[in-house]
């Protein structure tokens, strides 16, 4: 933009004031001072200049996917937004099996049982009925004890309502004998024996049948003076017996007591050859259990994660009129949403956690927002995927994924995220608060695997705003139209600058427009009155006038920068279409005009 065609004519017309009527070749003027100084008082000179857009200030490549600053099109209106996203992984985790050592001091049961002569033929699984009259006792109900002392529980397991033994399952050898008839005895038969069983515990029996905790023998043989049995369980219900909530595990440690017993059942004593059988005999029950692992267990659960780094959120390509340390953002309707799968939801588990976003900015202490409370992923979609979604306002979230079950948290605090002197670089997100410093996988499991890792946790986020600002927030943008200077304006030194123009803005808010006079290094000339020099343009102005006017020691002008400040926002989204323009523009300058003829 020129403006020489008004100084050089000014400096013609002086030049001609100054020169007399005739010049004589005689006289010597080399002595003479040549240079003139002319006043110049409101030196008029028109301009026009572009207008002040939003749109032209924020430079939107739509064909960059990892732009921060981009366009969001919400019904017909287009907007524009802050849009960027990350991952996050949680490494697989893993609960140890419980393993149970075989409990030591089993009480055997002992009783004394009397006889009467059994006439009966013998069942066709006893041995062929010996010379002599055999005997038959009538066994009495009976029980004794046993106790597990597990311990180095993983100490994620709170509570243990059931175990499933797959592989090292509980083995129960059970022999029935009496010391008393070691000589007399050929063979023994059980009838009708019915052997309880602790409660809760699902098992097998070759020689009989188990209904509910009784394991019912039919008939038993055995050589001598003795039987024995054998059952196998793969599965203790605790809760049949300790109560719906089972065994409270603590300190790493439970005990497993329960009873094991005798209901009914007769024995009958096959004498050898003719030997006399006593009328009353001791009998026993002897009881062996062995160890066993838990491979799957149902109860309580709590435990940690450990989540590896998130990526952040890079602000570092925002452009300048964000970027300015004059910007603070107070976002009418930020979001942040995250989609995740939870490889314990098969076992009814949830995972809770919390979350804090922290605001890094360099030289300056770090400013974060957490979430109150705590988030949830449930289990009714099993592993997922599940969708959170965290804004001031979640219901009026925009562009949520389809894909998961939604859960809403408000959290006021993220419109803050970006508030503050100039923007940060980045936002760090952590899955952590101070009350929660880990994701935590938790719940009443049921089924869950032990000795195994589930899957990983594994997620995205995507942190959108549109740039709707609430009040209270900040934003500076500028523009410099320079290239001004030429030979005469270099001569000029203005003492007062003024601007003058009419400005029409669609802006929700008030701006406070600055003008600054711009020098050939390319920076502002500093001035004598840096608070007088401003204008304020009214929101949603319509051809306002107003005048800037500047003042100081103003050499080689070259142009002049606005600096546009809005503040008193009202909520609403930014759009391209809003703009601030400049018309009518004119410059007064006011100074001495010094240049050698």
């Amino acid at each position: 933009m020129k403006i020489n065609y008004f100084l050089t004519g000014m400096a013609s017309a002086s030049a001609l004031l100054m020169l007399p009527g005739c010049i004589d070749d005689n006289y010597d003027l080399s002595d003479i001072d040549t240079t003139t100084e002319l006043k110049v008082n409101d030196l008029v000179v028109p301009l026009n200049l572009k207008s002040i857009t939003l749109d032209n200030v924020i430079d939107i490549d739509e064909n960059n996917p990892d732009a921060t600053i981009k366009y969001l099109t919400v019904g017909d209106q287009k907007y524009f937004a802050i849009e960027k996203s990350g991952d996050f992984h949680a490494n697989p985790s893993t609960i140890k099996e419980v393993v149970a050592s075989s409990p030591s001091g089993i009480d055997p049961i002992r009783q004394t049982v009397s006889g009467t002569p059994y006439q009966g033929a013998p069942s066709a699984a006893s041995l062929k009925k010996a010379p002599g009259t055999a005997m038959k006792y009538v066994i009495n109900e009976d029980e004794t004890r046993f106790t597990y002392d597990i311990n180095d529980v993983d100490e994620a397991i709170q509570s243990v309502k059931n175990v499933h033994m797959d592989n090292n399952r509980l083995l129960i050898d059970i022999t029935l004998s009496s010391a008393d008839i070691v000589n007399t005895a050929e063979s023994v038969e059980f009838k009708d024996l019915v052997l309880t069983l602790p409660k809760g515990m699902k098992a097998t029996c070759a020689a009989g049948t188990i209904k509910d905790n009784l394991l019912t023998v039919p008939s038993l043989t055995g050589k001598g003076n003795s039987a024995t049995l054998r059952i196998v369980a793969d599965y203790v219900d605790f809760t049949a017996q300790y109560g719906a909530k089972g065994i409270e595990v603590k300190n790493k440690e439970f005990d497993y007591t329960s009873e094991l017993g005798v209901l009914k059942g007769d024995l009958i004593v096959y004498p050898k050859n003719s030997a006399d059988l006593l009328s009353d005999i001791n009998f026993t029950i002897d009881y062996d259990l062995s160890g066993f692992t838990a491979t799957r267990f149902s109860g309580m659960i709590d435990y940690a994660t450990s989540v590896d780094d998130i990526d952040a959120v890079n602000l570092d390509d925002l452009p300048d009129f964000l970027a300015g340390p004059e910007t603070n953002l107070i976002m009418s309707n930020p979001q942040l949403t995250l989609t995740v799968n939870n490889p314990a939801g098969d076992y009814q588990l949830e995972c809770v956690s919390g979350l804090t976003i922290k605001s890094i900015k360099d030289n300056m202490e770090v400013a974060s927002q957490s979430l109150p409370g705590d988030m949830k992923i449930g289990y009714d979609k099993k592993t997922g995927p599940y969708t959170l979604v965290l804004a001031p306002r979640p219901q009026d979230a925009l562009n949520i994924p389809e894909a998961g079950n939604r859960s809403n948290y408000e959290f006021a605090g993220l419109s803050y995220i970006l508030a503050g002197e100039g923007l940060p670089e980045r936002l760090d997100v952590e899955l952590a608060s101070s009350d929660l410093p880990a994701p935590h996988i938790k719940g009443d499991a049921v089924d869950f695997p032990l000795g195994s890792s589930l899957e990983s946790v594994d997620g995205t986020y995507t942190f959108l705003t549109l740039l709707a600002l609430d009040n209270g927030s900040r934003i500076v943008y500028e523009k410099t139209d320079d290239g001004w200077n030429d030979e005469d304006l270099d001569a000029l030194a203005v003492s007062s600058f003024s601007v003058s123009a009419t400005a029409t803005t669609d802006l929700p808010c008030g701006v406070v427009l600055k003008a600054r006079p711009v020098g050939l290094d390319g920076k502002d000339i500093v001035l004598m009155n840096p608070e007088e020099a401003q204008a304020e343009i009214s929101a949603y102005a319509k051809d306002e006038p107003f005048t800037i006017t500047m003042v100081g020691d103003i050499r080689h002008l070259d142009g002049i920068h606005f600096i546009a400040t809005a503040e008193s926002f009202d909520g609403k989204p930014l759009t391209p279409q809003q703009d601030i323009k400049l018309d009518n523009l004119k410059v007064r300058v006011t100074g001495t005009y010094t240049k050698e003829l």
